[in-house]
């Protein structure tokens, strides 16, 4: 009885130490990677081709379906008014004027709040054609 509850006992403290040593290991891995990508923000895959000025990862993306009264996008069936300070940029430059947004422009964007109308576009990125998945 007592050499099974040594048995026992060794196979534990193999256990524990493999264990503690796997954490260990995990978390010098850990030490060395990117963080995480944010829950909201989505990583473009074509990051090489687009400008310096545009971020390495995006909040939202969509194809803009329809533009109401001058202030309001419907992107993927959604409508977001855009704020009166948006800021919109292309490959062309990195500030464009509001007419550069039409009707099936891929984008991405980032909100700057909400109003009484809903959440307000306070950032848009041009994004080539074929970036952004049909819903």
């Amino acid at each position: 009885m007592k050499a099974i509850t040594v048995i026992r006992s060794t196979t534990a403290m193999f256990l524990f130490l493999a264990l503690s040593a796997m954490n260990i290991v995990h978390a010098d891995k850990a030490s060395s990677l990117p963080p995480p990508v944010q829950h909201s923000e989505t990583p473009h895959s074509t990051e090489s081709h687009l400008p310096d000025y545009y971020p390495a990862a995006f909040q939202n993306k969509g194809a803009i379906q329809r533009i109401e009264s001058g202030d309001t996008l419907v992107i993927n069936g959604v409508r977001y008014r855009l704020s009166p300070n948006v800021r919109i940029h292309t490959f062309a430059t990195e500030f464009a004027p509001r007419q550069t947004l039409v009707s099936g422009l891929e984008i991405a964007f980032s909100f700057g709040g909400i109003d009484q109308r809903g959440r307000t576009i306070a950032e848009i990125w041009v994004l080539p054609a074929g970036t952004v998945k049909p819903h």
